[in-house]
């Protein structure tokens, strides 16, 4: 039996772009900004989690779009288009990815660049990483990283945020905080842990790409004119301003200011990959980054973006 023939219409773009990461590192901010660009087509929604699923059969996104579905079924309400596409897209197993190409290429009218941003791609391994850079002949990846524990910090928040229902007017207390983060940390494979440790990330990409076709971006400088233009770059896009005063998932402001024991407790899992980046971008390193090694509690966290 011969193998499927993948979709034609990933060919068609000049590129095709994956953005894979990290999650709370203004990815959301990014899928806005290439939304209102002309030469940019994206879906009509963020995150798809269409190659998390393709890889493992399991998502947790995909899981909370079906208890969605089923609680429209119960009420006896039609549910949205957009939903059971998103779950067939998935749930159908087709090696043409026949369905993910009909809702990425949904707005499709010619612009040089296509693609998707899921910050679960982080995840992905090598193989599937080769199998979507094999959809066009110059498919780019691209990875945002954000201080590792600023990003679990906001993580944890996040989820507490989502027990209040998205009420932002309580502040949520640094002991909740730390507490929270116990917890991501404590349960098996943590994907909290693993969404931090960039050089996994990193290192799947590189063995998988070329790597003129990874573009790595830092969330302390994305929010500057030419931080977003190295990024249209990349894409090969005109560059075009952005709206930097928009901020997109933004937490309560009076939660920024990190808790020592916070820090002290997420250094024992993450002390390497301060390491580790620090070897690897050098100087392209943020200055922001080091505050947690020099054990100051002075320095507030990026207040732009995705936060």
């Amino acid at each position: 039996m011969s193998a499927a023939k993948i979709d034609s219409r990933f060919a068609e773009p000049t590129t095709l772009f994956f953005g894979v990461g990290a999650q709370k590192a203004g990815t959301s901010w990014l899928h806005a900004y290439l939304n209102q660009h002309p030469e940019a087509c994206v879906p009509p929604g963020k995150e798809m989690h269409y190659w998390s699923y393709w890889q493992t059969g399991l998502s947790f996104h995909h899981d909370v779009q079906k208890k969605r579905l089923a609680e429209f079924s119960e009420a006896g309400e039609k549910p949205p288009a957009l939903l059971q596409r998103s779950i067939a897209m998935r749930e159908t197993r087709d090696p043409t990815h026949e369905l993910y190409a009909d809702i990425v290429f949904e707005r499709y009218n010619g612009q040089k660049l296509v693609g998707e941003i899921t910050p679960d791609y982080s995840k992905l391994s090598v193989d599937t990483f080769a199998q979507m850079a094999a959809l066009n002949a110059d498919t780019r990846f691209v990875f945002l990283m954000r201080d590792p524990i600023e990003r679990l910090h906001s993580a944890a928040r996040k989820q507490l945020r989502a027990r209040d229902n998205g009420d932002r007017s309580r502040k949520i207390g640094n002991e909740e905080i730390l507490n929270e983060l116990k917890t991501m940390l404590a349960r098996k494979n943590s994907a909290a842990l693993r969404r931090s440790r960039y050089h996994l990330t990193i290192a799947n990409l590189e063995a998988a790409v070329e790597p003129e076709k990874i573009g790595y971006f830092f969330y302390e400088d994305m929010f500057e004119k030419r931080n977003v233009d190295d990024i249209c770059d990349f894409l090969g896009i005109a560059r075009k301003s952005g709206d930097f005063d928009t901020k997109v998932n933004v937490g309560n402001p009076r939660e920024k200011k990190f808790d020592p024991a916070f820090r002290a407790f997420a250094l024992e899992h993450l002390g390497e990959v301060y390491d580790l980046m620090q070897e690897k971008f050098g100087d392209r390193l943020p200055e922001a980054w080091k505050v947690h090694l020099e054990g100051a509690n002075d320095l507030q966290p990026a207040t732009v973006g995705s936060i």
